[in-house]
């Protein structure tokens, strides 16, 4: 009976004690708060204005970037040097234009006849990201430079597969130089005879 009663009592439970987090791990944790919440912070904004903020970025940092070639054209000492600098000024100058491209309703459609890939995110992140590329052989200033451009390509790549409002802007209408469509005035009478002879 003794027995039994021994063999039907719950064993006690060991005392454990709470893992308290490491520092370490409330600095992470913590982080990737921030990091959240400034991602909820960017998606809530509206894409309109983000836009805007991207076209004043691409502008500055295009127009610092095209006087940097201009003066490396007046220190140049290889032929490799010259053309490198007219890439530069190429480069930042079709950047600069194409943000300006709504000014000129001509030169919106020239632009995108010929450099269709700078109208879709994907392809402007591509392009600001080989200028990155190229600004590193640029010396000091350049280095920082490319620097500012891998940050923004980065934050367009961002925008472009995290914003909720980014497809539904980029896949709407186009009404910046639509073109306009002939409409003929010329009035054409069809007649139906009837039974009667009568036209309706």
């Amino acid at each position: 009976m003794a027995e039994t009663t021994a063999a039907s009592m719950p064993l006690p439970k060991p005392d454990v004690t709470p893992v308290q987090p490491s520092s370490g791990m409330a600095v992470s944790i913590k982080g990737k708060e921030v990091v959240s919440k400034y991602i909820d912070s960017i998606n809530q904004t509206d894409i309109l204005r983000i836009n805007g903020y991207l076209r004043v970025a691409n502008i500055f940092t295009g127009v610092v970037f095209g006087i940097m070639g201009i003066f490396d054209l007046f220190s140049i000492d290889s032929y490799k040097s010259f053309l490198v600098a007219i890439y530069v000024i190429v480069l930042s100058a079709l950047l600069v234009l194409f943000e300006f491209r709504e000014k000129f309703p001509k030169l919106e459609a020239k632009t995108k006849e010929n450099f269709g890939f700078m109208f879709t995110g994907f392809g402007r992140s591509v392009y600001i990201l080989i200028i990155a590329f190229l600004s590193f052989s640029q010396g000091t200033f350049g280095i920082i430079m490319g620097v500012g451009f891998l940050l923004l390509s980065a934050f367009n790549f961002f925008i472009m597969w995290n914003h909720p409002g980014y497809h539904q802007v980029m896949r709407a209408p186009n009404t910046t130089y639509a073109p306009t469509a002939e409409v003929s005035t010329t009035a054409t009478e069809v007649y139906v005879p009837t039974a009667a002879g009568v036209a309706v």
